[in-house]
């Protein structure tokens, strides 16, 4: 079903998909922090963007650790121009995508015995900036 919007974007998802789900839970004893870390490629062929994010959540004393590799494939509408698009298939495909990684962490950590693992809002721009840079 297609619903009609007169603000809807041209940027279209074609798909999003989990290519990788890794998760562990020794229950080690004790309170820890945890450390979540992002990363994003990018790759363009035929007028499809790939968007590949890896999400990494793990505990200082290697209680929790779960690897999280997601795909999403945008079509790059024509009337984009060279200078938009950068930024839109880059910083507006991970903003799309993200809610997704969100939720299927909190549902992959849901176990017995464990909280889930709420994932915080993050700031694409720093995220984007800091792939670029590499």
């Amino acid at each position: 079903m297609e619903i009609e919007m007169d603000n809807k974007s041209e940027l279209k998802m074609l798909d999003i998909y989990f290519e990788k789900i890794a998760f562990s839970n020794n229950r080690k004893v004790g309170k820890t922090k945890l450390k979540a870390v992002n990363s994003v490629s990018f790759s363009m062929e035929n007028n499809i963007e790939t968007v590949r994010v890896t999400t990494t959540v793990s505990t200082e004393n290697d209680s929790v650790n779960l690897e999280l590799i997601t795909v999403g494939k945008f079509e790059k509408p024509q009337s984009f121009s060279e200078d938009i698009t950068k930024q839109i298939l880059t910083k507006n495909t991970v903003s799309i995508m993200f809610p997704y990684i969100r939720s299927q962490v909190s549902l992959v950590t849901a176990q017995p015995g464990l909280a889930p693992i709420m994932l915080p809002p993050i700031d694409v721009n720093k995220l984007i900036d800091g792939t670029e840079n590499k």
